[in-house]
């Protein structure tokens, strides 16, 4: 154990040493189409008239220590799958905190990653109104292209959002939310 964190002292050292990239940031909003299912059946509106869609929301702030453009992120986000006709709604939140990795293979590509810890908020749901969603899973996939130079940029990109709950009632023991959404980001890098 000694030699554990020894060791792990000192590539934190040499890590410092070696020229970093700097801090990363950034934040915005993304809309596409998402799915949902309970207890693996999918989740649906009976109507003709009804609209599917989903609005993703986050941040990401993070820093390299590194020689090469790989940062490392906290990841704030959440996806919203919802369903709307003439006469009702029924709408999904599902939440990501955890940690991630954005990649710049060039100076304008950006490729990211992020896995997490997951909450659901179903409270517009008549039967999970009182009903709150144990601790679960979530990740995420993008890849996008930087316009701009220089320090910051607007970031254009396609994600995909994935998240995982349980309910803590009988007769709901598992919901499953995912997404695909086109977004666009304010991006800073030092």
């Amino acid at each position: 154990m000694k030699r554990a964190v020894i060791v792990v002292l000192i590539l934190v050292l040499v890590s410092f040493a070696v020229p970093a990239q700097g801090w990363y940031f950034d934040a915005g909003i993304g809309f596409g189409g998402g799915w949902t299912s309970i207890d693996g059946n999918n989740v649906e509106l009976d109507s003709s008239d009804a609209i599917d869609y989903a609005i993703e929301l986050g941040f990401k702030i993070g820093f390299s220590p590194f020689y090469f453009p790989l940062y490392i992120v906290a990841d704030i986000g959440g996806i919203m799958h919802r369903f709307d006709d003439s006469h009702n709604h029924i709408q999904f939140i599902s939440y990501l905190i955890g940690p991630g990795m954005v990649f710049y293979p060039t100076s304008s590509i950006q490729l990211g990653f992020s896995l997490g810890l997951s909450f659901a908020d179903d409270k517009n749901i008549p039967l999970l109104r009182n009903v709150d969603s144990d601790i679960g899973f979530a990740w995420n996939i993008s890849a996008a292209y930087q316009f701009g130079r220089g320090h910051s940029g607007l970031l254009m990109g396609l994600k995909y959002f994935a998240a995982y709950s349980t309910y803590n009632v009988t007769g709901y023991p598992s919901r499953e939310s995912s997404a695909i959404v086109l977004f666009l980001r304010y991006s800073y890098r030092s």
